[in-house]
């Protein structure tokens, strides 16, 4: 208990790296143009969104719903809404004032408004035949809202005795439902994503618990490492919507090992780079640390901004199709960072994206 209370008074470098690591990954597997989806997609996608969650669940202490609703709402919502109204911004300017820098992935602000409502990452699955408008990247925002309510529910539910069988249980159903009613009917508010990633949230706290990451010896993450990758030749995880081309019970398992491997090369890498390679380790620290900004402008790039078709355009005359990718993905990294890197500098913006060092102050 020493070891949370520590966590949660300042920020730990090597859980800022797993951060950083799993955002840029977010961004490198969005952007793989015609390697996607391939092997080295569903090896990315078996870990980048899982272990936000399990970050989550190793973070987690108890605490009262109203305490943890107002800091989610804050943290997750409140830049939830934020893009949204970007989006909106953007979606009136090019209905005006059509440009070749802006553009608009919906067809009228009554789509974005439902996408927004709904708010679900990807194609919906229904038993009616009208097609819901997908908000896209930031569901993210809302399953890890909704999901950890539902956890600190679980975790607040005592037994007379064996409360970590139990809660595993309950938990084990919670995602059940969640993954198989994603077959049937996408729920709103991307709550069959919050359902499922009740298993990473349970196995962060599981690894926190029994202290994973340190009693587990090097060689045996040789064989988990073995694990993720085997994991990944069977399919594309989609955590999102909750469903997996292969039996979404073999994606779990990558989604636990792969981001068990990177939470320990992370440690392993914050030693390594502390004393040789400092101003690498900064820029992990980085990315970490803003991860949420750089998800949400990530999000206003992919819909909003005409810039990467540009830089593919440039990157064809000049390189093979695998040099003019990792030429877009650099631009994007780039492009998220820099929001990120300029938000502590514009008032009002800051409030929404980094509500925990710039807090909405309302004047009684």
């Amino acid at each position: 208990m020493q070891q949370s209370a520590s966590i949660h008074k300042k920020r730990v470098v090597w859980i800022d790296i797993s951060r950083g690591i799993a955002i840029i990954s977010v961004i490198i597997g969005h952007s793989l143009g015609n390697y996607f989806p391939n092997y080295l997609a569903s090896v990315i996608f078996a870990f980048h969104m899982p272990i936000f969650f399990i970050l989550s669940g190793y973070l987690y202490r108890e605490k009262s719903f109203s305490s943890i609703f107002k800091n989610n709402f804050f943290n997750l919502i409140l830049p939830y809404f934020a893009v949204i109204l970007i989006e909106t911004v953007i979606l009136i300017v090019c209905r005006f004032l059509p440009n070749p820098l802006l553009y608009s992935r919906f067809g009228s602000l009554k789509q974005l408004l439902f996408a927004a409502i709904y708010g679900i990452g990807g194609a919906a699955v229904t038993p009616w035949k009208n097609n819901i408008p997908w908000i896209g990247a930031i569901w993210f925002l809302l399953a890890m809202f909704f999901g950890s309510q539902i956890f600190n529910l679980i975790m607040q539910v005592k037994f007379k005795q064996h409360n970590v069988f139990y809660r595993g249980l309950l938990v084990l159903l919670l995602a059940f439902l969640g993954a198989v009613s994603a077959h049937y009917l996408t729920l709103p508010f991307s709550l069959n994503a919050a359902l499922m990633a009740q298993v990473f949230f349970f196995t962060g706290y599981l690894i926190r618990e029994y202290k994973v990451l340190t009693e587990i010896s090097n060689y045996f993450y040789v064989i988990l490492v073995l694990v993720w990758l085997l994991s990944s030749t069977t399919g594309l995880f989609t955590m999102s919507m909750a469903t997996s081309n292969n039996v979404t019970f073999v994606s779990v398992i990558g989604g636990v090992v792969g981001s068990l491997c990177v939470m320990r090369f992370s440690m392993a890498l914050e030693k390594h780079l502390q004393h040789k390679v400092l101003w690498l380790q900064r820029v992990l620290v980085f990315w970490g640390s803003r991860s949420l900004i750089i998800l949400c402008f990530h999000l206003v790039d992919l819909d909003s901004v005409q810039l990467w078709p540009h830089v593919i355009a440039y990157g064809s005359r000049l390189f093979p199709y695998w040099g003019t990718i990792i030429l877009g993905i650099s631009y994007r990294i780039i492009f998220a960072s820099c929001c990120a890197l300029i938000m502590p500098y514009l008032p009002g913006f800051r409030n929404l994206f980094m509500h925990r060092n710039y807090p909405i102050r309302i004047k009684k």
